[in-house]
Order: structure tokens, then sequence, then C-alpha cells
């Protein structure tokens, strides 16, 4: 599912026309899983940033816009940094996770179309406009403080909220009386 594996180096040559400066990180287990391509990829586009660093903290907070897949790195992305994401269609197969057995769309998804916009082959037509739009439009930057208001609590509090929890859980377990 991964945006490279989806578009090909077409959306790196899409990118690159944009004038904009673009840092690829892959997952890190692209880096075993797909490393030919990645290889070929980093030998043809020199120009261009390939990020490895074992934290992603310092590139996100460099970054203006993230395109990615169902990474839930688009959620820090765009929750915590409050920068726009662009993410590609979504074809996940459940199989393999917990969740598998749940009838409803992963609230993850859901969200996604919240935060960011989807990507397309055919918004490649005009990426730059499109990218723009992402970065400088203010409904972006509204629905992603709704959808932190709808998913974060104890904004805050959240150390105290979850160590009350915490002693009152063990208490539950214990039998100790309040």
């Amino acid at each position: 599912n991964s945006i490279l594996n989806q578009f090909g180096e077409d959306i790196i040559d899409t990118l690159v026309s944009t004038g904009y400066k673009i840092v690829i990180r892959p997952h890190p287990q692209s880096w075993t899983s797909e490393k030919e391509m990645l290889e070929s990829i980093m030998k043809k586009y020199t120009q261009l940033e390939f990020n490895r660093d074992p934290d992603n903290f310092d590139i996100l907070n460099r970054a203006d816009l993230l395109i990615s897949e169902h990474s839930g790195v688009v959620f820090d992305f765009a929750l915590v940094f409050d920068k726009p994401i662009l993410y590609t269609e979504i074809d996940f197969d459940d199989r393999p996770y917990d969740a598998h057995w749940l009838k409803e769309e992963p609230f993850s998804f859901k969200l996604l179309p919240k935060i960011g916009k989807q990507i397309r082959r055919s918004d490649f037509s005009d990426f730059k406009a499109f990218i723009d739009d992402s970065l400088n439009n203010p409904r972006y930057k509204e629905m992603r403080r709704q959808v932190a208001k709808e998913v974060w609590v104890n904004v805050g509090g959240a150390g105290t909220a979850i160590c009350d929890y915490m002693i009152e859980k063990q208490k539950e377990l214990t039998g100790e009386q309040k």
C-alpha cells in the first residue's frame, strides 16, 4: 500500500515539478522489504533528501506537508504539529489485525477525510495547485482543530487523569475500600 508502490516514480516526478523541496522518508521496514526499489530511486533522484532518522520528530517538525498512505504518522503530523496531509486511496486488508471482526470502518479511516485530502493520479495534472490549496486553505486547519477536539481528552491534565484511573483500578482489583 505504500505510495511508491501505488504511484511509482510518477509521484516523485510530479512532486519534483512543483519546485518544492522534497524529502522522502519511507517506512523503516521499506528499507528492508523494498530495498532494491529504494536504491533505484535514490540513484535516480540524487537532488532529493532521503531520511532514515530513527526518530521522525525532527523531519515532521521541519516539513510543511505530509504525503502518506494510511500510516499512523498522519495523525501525529496533522494533530500534534497542526499541519496538512495528503493521503492515498486506502486499499486495506484488515484480516491480519485484531479488529478484523469489527463490521464498521476503522475510526482512523473515518478521520482521514476530515484532516486532509485524498490524492489520486488524476490530481497530478495540477499537483502544485492541489498542494497549495492544502497548505493555504483555512478550512483544513479548522477541520484539524475539530478532529483534535473530538479525539483528545484531558488536554493539559492527562497525567493526573491516568494516575487517578490507575489508583481506582488498583483499589477495584485488590478490593480496597475507597
